[in-house]
């Protein structure tokens, strides 16, 4: 039910807004064209800021509740969350080109200006401070500006050198470090690409080592290269000893604990990914032996659950690939999932659930075989996967529509969702971290995705399991207080309205976005800080005048009066598709608020989560390297042998070979106890399996001949008339058996030592295990601590074979 409500609550204009809250207007300036803010003091408030000009970019210090907004190359700077808005005082007479936040000091930022002088805040705009750079900012579309995790004022600097022409001969990038915010800059290298501090969050390494790619020949124009190689190297003293890791890459990435180097080899065919933890030592990566990765084909996908998550382009003219899935290390890739979307610029359709690891969410292409025949269009399906890419499912169908119509389909019929390579703004996301369940997303029940503008707008509040379909329509949409409102815009037209929920889109109300009655097209929604404020900015153009901006903050904190307490919430646990309620081995309860409770979390009552370790299952496998999904099996892959294995593991007579169960534990999996999958299987090696079986036959003749020998002895004495009839002598009896085998084991024993025997089986006896030990070998994947299976690149001969 939709409830539209009267517009009579409404007070316009500033004049009104100083009158009714009793501020000093006189000599403000008149930035606003449209103030609305509501009478009532449990009603919404609504206020407008008219831009000159669209917004370039902005961003927002959550400690002190300011956000940063460029427009027409001025800073503008709201203190209040976005309802007020003033041009910061020191850089009223600057031409500001972009602003860049440090993202460990968020307090911090950089105003960059096309001169030689910077601006910069370490305390969210409140004061600006100015610092000379050794040259102008590059124009090469490089990164300007590189921080360090732990000091924040170590900068590196990127600029160029004669590049303001295109035809330039000569141009060049620079790159310079300071450790004194810009007091004294020091050069670094030249010719360069990225230059960076290897230190991050999680790759931990000495604070004073910097990673940079750099062109091996230091002449020409940076513009123009072709085959100049970029170098990789590494210092631990700020350049001036520099160690080349690698000759020709195309890039490096660090994300999490990993580090991953894309090399071109010699050939020109191909990439090969070399991935390290620490800095120091890199293993190149393992792809499944029926791929080729090719030059420039693969993007590195969120990677937050130990491992990293890879997509590799199969089709560079369809644009769809293949997601790959590492091990612990980073090493071994195993298949994910086939003919994943991906798009021009390499972004690909797959995000991951926030709050929740493990859940995620893509689309594939389901038409391969008709375009490879010449079809234009793609046809995508989307699905789910509830063990971190180990298996993956269509989303389940809603049970009604929004008007409580069952669904017309028939066939393959699931739930299918626009993903990242469609979204205007690549901040948004399906879900967020602080409303723990809930997801949200534009698409439609049927055979396949179809347009946006035909898609209608759907829930769930469970990660995936079930959904509903709230509205009909495209609709931009954002979380707040911690889930507790929705707020959803037309996505579609300018609207003059805006909708929000407060149980978890069971129910929605409409309300007026401005009272001149203005349609306004949104480009954008937030909810400051972090989606768990009740406060919302709206960013869009009216229809009558696209060249500026519109910026329309909404409270609905007075709806909302009430704080919630310990009643208000329930407890969920998040599980597997399945049914189960762990979770890679873990049993975690969420405290969430009771869908339809009016009240709002207060800051301090977070979710709480409380683990209880569970048994293994096969919901915390996936399969190992080299081995494919089928159903709910792992199989050895097409075209895999595994005799390679067998014989180099069997080549100095080795009694026994392992090979792996097809298997591997999920690494973020804390399971304990239950099956264990990922158990490595033993066979004997074949010269040791054809001794043993010869050993086993004569062995079993010889017991056979013992015994037959035995009898016939036995039944010449019973006629020998040396045997006393009536007595049993069982102690004679025994000892005369006894002593019959030991004469029979003592001849064998000293035949066969008589018998020369061959130096292979000599060795197989000299190697065969004790009980109590086991074969070091193992095919199963790498894990950190098994440094003996790390390869290092001196290892690698000059062709990259």
């Amino acid at each position: 039910m939709f409830t539209s409500l009267s517009d009579t609550n409404y007070w316009r204009g500033e004049d009104e807004e100083c009158k009714l809250f009793g501020t000093q207007c006189k000599g403000r300036e008149d930035l606003e064209k449209d103030t609305v803010r509501s009478k009532k003091e449990d009603e919404i408030i609504i206020k407008t800021k008219i831009f000159d000009s669209r917004i370039n970019d902005y961003v927002y210090i959550e400690k002190t509740k300011t956000i940063l907004i460029n427009s027409n190359n001025q800073i503008w700077k709201s203190t209040d969350q976005g309802y007020s808005w003033e041009l910061i005082e020191g850089l009223k007479d600057v031409n500001v080109l972009s602003m860049i936040q440090n993202p460990y000091f968020k307090d911090n930022i950089y105003f960059i200006t096309q001169s030689e002088t910077q601006y910069y805040t370490t305390d969210a705009g409140k004061d600006i401070k100015s610092m000379t750079v050794p040259k102008k900012p590059n124009l090469l579309e490089l990164p300007i500006l590189d921080f360090h995790p732990a000091e924040k004022a170590w900068l590196i600097y990127t600029s160029s050198e004669e590049c303001e022409d295109d035809f330039s001969l000569n141009c060049k990038a620079l790159a310079h470090y300071t450790q004194n915010h810009g007091a004294k800059w020091k050069p670094l290298d030249e010719y360069v690409r990225i230059c960076s501090w290897a230190l991050d969050t999680k790759f931990i390494v000495d604070k004073d080592l910097i990673f940079c790619e750099s062109y091996e020949y230091k002449e020409g124009s940076q513009r123009s290269f072709i085959n100049n190689p970029l170098q990789f190297w590494s210092s631990n003293n700020f350049g001036k000893d520099k160690t080349i890791i690698f000759n020709d890459i195309v890039g490096f990435a660090t994300f999490e604990q990993y580090m991953v180097v894309a090399e071109i080899l010699q050939s020109a065919q191909g990439l090969r990914l070399s991935v390290s933890l620490n800095g120091e030592n890199f293993t190149e990566a393992k792809f499944p032996l029926s791929m080729q990765i090719t030059k420039n084909a693969y993007t590195v996908l969120e990677s937050i659950t130990s491992s990293i998550m890879l997509h590799v382009t199969t089709s560079p003219q369809y644009l769809w690939g293949n997601i790959l899935k590492s091990n612990s290390n980073g090493t071994d890739f195993v298949h994910s999932l086939e003919f994943a979307n991906r798009d021009e610029k390499g972004f690909v359709d797959f995000e991951k659930i926030r709050g929740i690891d493990g859940i995620a969410i893509a689309n594939i292409v389901s038409n391969v075989d008709e375009l490879n025949m010449g079809g234009t269009r793609k046809k995508l399906r989307s699905k789910i996967t509830f063990n971190d890419g180990s298996t993956w499912k269509p989303l389940t169908i809603p049970e009604r529509d929004s008007d409580g119509k069952p669904y017309d389909c028939k066939g393959d019929c699931s739930l299918h969702l626009h993903g990242y390579t469609e979204r205007q703004n690549h901040r948004d996301d399906f879900s967020s971290s602080s409303a723990v369940g809930l997801v949200m997303g534009v698409g439609n029940v049927g055979n396949y995705l179809t347009p946006y503008l035909d898609g209608d707008t759907f829930l769930t509040r469970d990660a995936g399991k079930t959904w509903i379909e709230v509205r009909k329509g495209a609709h931009m949409y954002e979380f707040g207080d911690q889930g507790s409102i929705l707020v959803m815009v037309d996505d579609e037209e300018p609207t003059d309205r805006f909708l929000y929920s407060f149980n978890e889109g069971g129910s929605w109300q409409e309300y007026n976005l401005t009272q001149s009655k203005e349609r306004v097209k949104v480009y954008d929604i937030t909810a400051y800080p972090s989606d768990v404020s009740s406060k919302f900015l709206l960013r869009g153009s009216y229809e009558n005048n696209w060249s500026k901006e519109v910026v329309i903050y909404i409270d609905l904190s007075a709806k909302l009066p009430k704080k919630c307490d310990d009643s208000d919430f329930e407890e969920w646990t998040p599980s597997h598709s399945e049914g189960t309620e762990c979770l890679f081995g873990k049993k975690i309860k969420y405290d969430r608020k009771i869908s339809g409770r009016i009240c709002h979390i207060d800051k301090a009552k977070q979710p709480k989560v409380e683990d209880d370790v569970c048994s293994c299952t096969i919901q915390d496998y996936e399969c190992d390297y080299n081995y494919i999904r089928n159903g709910e099996l792992c199989e050895l892959a097409p075209n895999v042998n595994l005799e390679y294995s067998r014989k180099e593991q069997c080549a100095n007579g080795e009694t026994y070979w392992y090979h792996s169960s097809g298997y591997r534990k999920i690494p973020i999996s804390n399971c304990s106890g239950g099956q264990d999958f990922a158990e490595i299987k033993q066979q004997f090696c074949p010269r040791a399996s054809s001794l043993f079986w010869g050993l086993f036959v004569l062995s079993f003749l010889i017991i056979i001949g013992i015994f037959g020998a035995y009898v016939m002895y036995r039944k010449r004495n019973r006629h020998s008339g040396y045997s006393t009839l009536g007595h049993i002598r069982i102690g004679d009896s025994l000892s005369s058996l006894f002593s019959f085998l030991s004469s029979i084991l003592s001849a064998a024993v000293d035949l066969i030592s008589s018998i020369r025997v061959p130096s292979f089986i000599s060795q197989i006896f000299s190697r065969t295990p004790s009980p109590s030990s086991r074969s070091r070998y193992r095919y199963s994947p790498l894990t950190q601590e098994d440094s003996q299976f790390e390869v290092s690149l001196d290892d690698y001969n000059n062709n990259g074979e």
